[in-house]
């Protein structure tokens, strides 16, 4: 029963669409005890990528949420935007891919990593905070102020 909830639970994501590449989950070897804090403003998917260079969504954080982890040394995590699937990054070290490391073998403590967005220029915000604003429809196209000639595709 517990096997068939996680299976339910947990959401199977195609390692094509991850925006990283060649990531697998190493042996489990060294245990690393981990909490994955939310310090972003929107939702964030915590995935956990398998031995098979799969994504596994472990969970939803809502701004300032947590969500404790078991996990080992040489298996990977991303955070992605829900819903949108931008990748953020985990501090220390502002890393699109969080590798989990025990500070000290003799020592069993968890492990706070700090989910944010990563360093991007204002050009990049600016054109995140129009994509926000924008449907992604033909019709909507035509409410922005700009000539239907620069729209991509528009005349296809």
């Amino acid at each position: 029963m517990d096997g068939e909830l996680q299976r339910t639970a947990r959401q199977n994501i195609n390692a094509a669409g991850l925006g990283v590449r060649n990531l697998r989950s190493g042996a489990a070897t060294v245990a690393v005890y981990v909490r994955f804090l939310n310090l972003a403003d929107v939702d964030v998917d915590v995935i956990w990528i398998n031995e098979e260079g799969r994504g596994i969504r472990y969970g939803q954080l809502k701004k300032t949420q947590y969500l404790d982890i078991s996990t080992y040394e040489g298996h990977p995590w991303i955070f992605r935007e829900s819903g949108v699937g931008d990748l953020l990054v985990g501090q220390p070290g502002r890393m699109s891919v969080y590798f989990p490391k025990r500070e000290n073998i003799n020592v069993i403590s968890r492990v706070c990593v700090l989910i944010t967005f990563p360093l991007m220029s204002l050009r990049d915000w600016a054109v995140r905070a129009v994509a926000n604003f924008v449907e992604i429809a033909p019709v909507a196209l035509m409410t922005l102020p700009i000539p239907a000639s620069q729209i991509v595709g528009f005349n296809s």
